[in-house]
């Protein structure tokens, strides 16, 4: 009897903090561009995002639900999915040509590479990742100047 105490109380502990961990991971479901948090810098244009809604969802800021998806392989932003786990995929863009991405969990953030080629450095970043009840995609891009990365937050909020 002690042993199956002490057996049920180790898988009890296990699933707890599988839980917790997962928690901040939790970013699944539709969300909506939040106008009022998102602060574009100088010279800036608004960000509009494309992506396909299921049905009517009340939008405040104009632009289209987005999308978003993860399970144990791939994450996926409206239109785009990405291999989890750092392994490069290939999106056609569409100006043409293709470019190269790598996925991977860092902590409770979602971090996408864009590489200059399938083996080549890092163009740009875009982490992902849950701060209070907004869903944030911070952009970063490094200077060509060497001075510090452009950095880009868009906040989004999750259709109820």
């Amino acid at each position: 009897m002690k042993r199956l105490t002490a057996a049920l109380g180790v898988v009890t502990m296990a699933v707890w903090a599988t839980a917790a961990l997962a928690q901040g991971r939790n970013f699944a479901g539709t969300w909506t561009f939040d106008d009022a948090r998102t602060r574009m810098p100088a010279g800036s244009s608004t960000i509009r995002i494309a992506a396909g809604a299921d049905g009517p969802v009340p939008n405040t800021s104009g632009t289209p639900p987005m999308t978003v998806a993860v399970d144990s392989t791939s994450f996926t932003w409206g239109p785009n999915t990405y291999k989890i786990g750092g392994t490069v995929s290939l999106q056609d863009k569409m100006r043409g040509g293709t470019i190269a991405f790598r996925a991977a969990w860092k902590d409770d953030k979602m971090v996408v590479d864009e590489l200059a080629a399938i083996d080549g450095p890092v163009v740009s970043t875009t982490s992902y990742y849950l701060e209070g009840e907004s869903l944030v995609r911070e952009y970063s891009k490094p200077s060509s100047d060497g001075s510090a990365p452009r950095v880009v937050k868009s906040y989004y909020k999750r259709v109820k």
